[in-house]
């Protein structure tokens, strides 16, 4: 499976495709969160979109907003430490949201509640690809959390769950 925020014209998709069978990697699903062209397919390979009904919106750099991948986010700390914590999405507050897109704050809490949905949606969907819950060792990008927390196998979709809620700021002792 091969998973894209975004799928324009499908270009990406076909070259990250041809690299990986080159090392004989066999992609047989692509799941993507938008795809304004509504791609039913791409080289035979089937795509679902996750929000199909696309409205006109500001594209930033999306992978702020995705809980675990690779240079998303914004670093923090802890006022009561001097550790940093890396890779925090813009979705962890409505403040953040608000202050690093530049979202009018009357639409600042649907837009982080939607991608907060549509990242626990993601994590769901790959949790039931293993057949069983992914927990933090299961994502190198995330599991800084274990640590601020003291729940090193705390399930991903649970840490977004308390990103929606606002435990996880009180947790990680910070203020919302």
């Amino acid at each position: 499976m091969l998973c894209d925020d975004g799928i324009g014209t499908g270009t990406t998709i076909r070259n990250i495709n041809t690299l990986l069978a080159q090392v004989g990697l066999v992609i047989d699903r692509i799941i993507t969160v938008t795809n304004p062209q509504d791609l039913a397919e791409i080289e035979d390979i089937p795509v679902t979109t996750l929000y199909p009904a696309v409205k006109p919106f500001i594209w930033l750099n999306e992978r702020d907003l995705y809980w675990g991948l690779p240079r998303s986010g914004l670093s923090i700390h802890r006022p009561d430490q001097f550790v940093a914590i890396g890779g925090v999405p813009y979705t962890l507050s409505n403040e953040i949201a608000q202050n690093r897109i530049g979202l009018d704050p009357a639409v600042t809490p649907a837009f982080r509640s939607t991608n907060l949905t549509l990242n626990k949606r993601l994590w769901e969907g790959l949790a039931a690809l293993h057949g069983r819950s992914l927990t933090l060792p299961d994502c190198s990008r995330l599991q800084f959390f274990g640590e601020h927390l003291g729940d090193s196998n705390l399930s991903i979709v649970d840490l977004i769950a308390g990103a929606e809620s606002g435990v996880l700021l009180e947790q990680l002792g910070l203020h919302a």
